[in-house]
């Protein structure tokens, strides 16, 4: 197993493409930018189908409109608190597990 780690984009609906074996760490930010960090299975074979899955990324500010962001079917990830630009982001993603399955 490995740590893996990914930019959240500011821009909704960011999609990456993960292992289907993971489970979620945490979020936060690093040097300024926000990232998403996995824990996957390092013998992930890429030539395989369903190896890999695609999860989508999103952001939403403390007092933004959430009209039009689909949060209603995505799971709350965590909250990151951006103290020099005065920030507070939220983030949700779809397709990320929680625990190893």
């Amino acid at each position: 197993m490995e740590i893996w780690k990914y930019p959240i984009n500011r821009e909704p609906g960011t999609v990456h493409s993960v292992p289907a074996d993971h489970c979620f760490l945490s979020v936060g930010l690093q040097h300024g930018e926000p990232q998403l960090w996995l824990l996957v299975d390092d013998d992930v074979d890429g030539t395989e189908p369903g190896s890999f899955v695609n999860i989508q990324l999103g952001m939403i500010g403390t007092g933004q409109s959430v009209r039009g962001e689909n949060v209603a079917d995505s799971r709350f990830l965590g909250t990151i608190i951006d103290d020099p630009h005065r920030r507070v982001w939220h983030i949700f993603a779809k397709g990320v597990k929680f625990a190893r399955q």
